[in-house]
């Protein structure tokens, strides 16, 4: 079990025990709050910075009553020392984090004599924080944690434009996906990475009985999958933790990773059991001799993190997958995307 603890927050006593005790598995994030303060004007603020982070970053939790974490998930622990909370918004970030991670958040109220260790008057500027700079704070979050609308194009915003947008360019998921498919055992646990609306498990993979976890950037994909039932994560690559699996699998963003590259396979490969699919658009609108209709797809194609001018074609696909020695390469001139498998 690894935890962080503000720096009034003794590392003994029955709070931390009590915290301890209910981390009761794997996916159980606890966070330990200060009690509230009693007064009614600090207790509709309490309640409005709630709200405001249940709505800003899906967390239904004062943050700045937050004076502990605690968690035994890996890669949560492995997140925690490293991170560098700043006040009341660094504690807000690292809770969110955890949720888009797809961890339990449990709440625990401390006792006020653990809570309230330290100087009386820093105790009472945590409780103090306004609900304006609450919402000035978290709306600063958002573009870090994959929660905002206006650093990405209108085709990330929702699910159904997404796959709508994806029809529309004749990359539906008979064309895209069942190549891919195709090349995954049945029973075989798969992490796709970039997995939009994770049409290769509903179409596919779910009827072959693999156990699968879809992980992007997009928050807001990443909630609306869950609410439909698929294991989704938030994931900021190409550094971020990916869930091991016998096949870790990404589909037709490669090219955002351009500058990059080498690093994400290494990262990919370190995760898979199995082997590494990677299936990449090599003919695209945005290769179109019209430069017009060639900048709109661009501009269309920004999930909001990394680049998206550049487009591999079938000779850097190719140069891409001899170099890091793929085991199999397929190129179809009917096909639009182009398939290399790295075994291992």
């Amino acid at each position: 079990i690894v935890g962080l603890l503000d720096s009034r927050t003794p590392e003994t006593g029955d709070d931390l025990r009590r915290m301890e005790e209910r981390v009761d598995g794997d996916r159980d994030f606890v966070v330990g709050l200060r009690p509230a303060a009693s007064s009614l004007v600090s207790v509709a603020a309490g309640n409005a910075r709630r709200l405001l982070c249940g709505l800003l970053l899906g967390v239904s939790v004062d943050p700045a009553r937050i004076a502990c974490v605690m968690t035994s998930d890996e890669r949560a622990a492995e997140a925690i020392p490293r991170s560098l909370v700043r006040g009341w918004a660094g504690w807000a970030e690292l809770v969110g984090r955890a949720h888009l991670q797809g961890l339990r958040i449990r709440t625990t109220t401390l006792a006020p004599a653990i809570a309230k260790r330290g100087p009386s008057d820093d105790v009472a500027r945590h409780t103090r924080v306004g609900v304006l700079e609450t919402l000035r704070g978290l709306s600063r979050l958002r573009p870090g944690m994959g929660l905002s609308y206006r650093h990405r194009s209108p085709v990330y915003w929702s699910l159904r434009v997404y796959a709508l947008a994806q029809r529309l360019l004749g990359e539906g998921p008979e064309r895209v996906l069942a190549p891919v498919a195709n090349l995954i055992p049945a029973g075989a646990s798969v992490t796709d990475l970039c997995c939009g609306p994770a049409g290769l498990y509903t179409h596919y993979l779910r009827d072959k009985g693999c156990r699968y976890i879809g992980m992007d950037f997009n928050a807001h994909f990443v909630t609306r999958l869950r609410r439909r039932g698929v294991d989704a994560r938030f994931i900021e690559l190409p550094g971020g933790p990916i869930a091991s699996a016998d096949y870790v699998v990404m589909c037709a963003s490669l090219y955002h990773f351009r500058h990059c590259e080498e690093r994400l396979l290494r990262h990919m490969l370190a995760a898979a059991h199995r082997g590494v699919i990677i299936s990449e658009p090599v003919r695209n609108l945005s290769s179109h001799p019209s430069s017009l209709l060639g900048r709109l797809a661009n501009r269309l194609t920004n999930p909001g993190i990394g680049s998206y001018e550049f487009r591999h074609d079938p000779s850097t696909f190719r140069r891409f997958a001899e170099h890091h020695r793929a085991s199999d390469l397929i190129i179809e001139t009917e096909n639009p995307h182009a398939i290399a498998v790295f075994k291992k």
